[in-house]
């Protein structure tokens, strides 16, 4: 952990300490810096535009929703774009990740969240499909007119 330089503003709010304190740098580095969070990915809502696939909601640790964040289909594969605005001709993300571990933990997430929604998709297209081929086949034994 980088120790912290000293600046005129620090040394203004240091000299309003109490003698005797002493700050603790044992408890400060026993801190993990990049505890894992508890991440739901919600309301994914399939699209079907150009590149845009998808539209997810996000809930962090229980405490902060995310909406609107958007499943691309890129050059490399599906990524996930954060909420932004337009501004002078450029798009500006109003939240985002600031390491490239969270980055990579909520890739993942809402990725996984999106592919297990299409094959949800897939398996209820195909149950839908044979229950109609069933259902088929069932009027087709009771309506033939040379039936006993």
């Amino acid at each position: 952990m980088p120790k912290n330089t000293k600046n005129e503003k620090d040394i203004q709010f240091n000299e309003s300490i109490p003698e005797g304190f002493e700050e603790n740098t044992e408890a400060l580095e026993a801190v993990p810096q990049s505890t894992p969070l508890n991440i739901k990915v919600t309301n994914i809502s399939l699209q079907n535009e150009e590149n845009l696939l998808a539209r997810a909601n996000i809930v962090l640790n229980d405490c902060l929703a995310i909406r609107g964040v958007k499943i691309v289909n890129g050059k490399h594969g599906a990524f996930i774009s954060m909420p932004s605005y337009q501004a002078n001709s450029r798009f500006v993300e109003i939240c985002f990740p600031t390491t490239s571990e969270f980055r990579q933990q909520l890739h993942d997430s809402v990725i996984g969240a999106y592919e297990q929604t299409l094959a949800q998709g897939q398996r209820a297209m195909e149950h839908a499909k044979q229950a109609t081929a069933e259902t088929k086949g069932t009027e087709m034994e009771g309506s033939s007119p040379y039936a006993n």
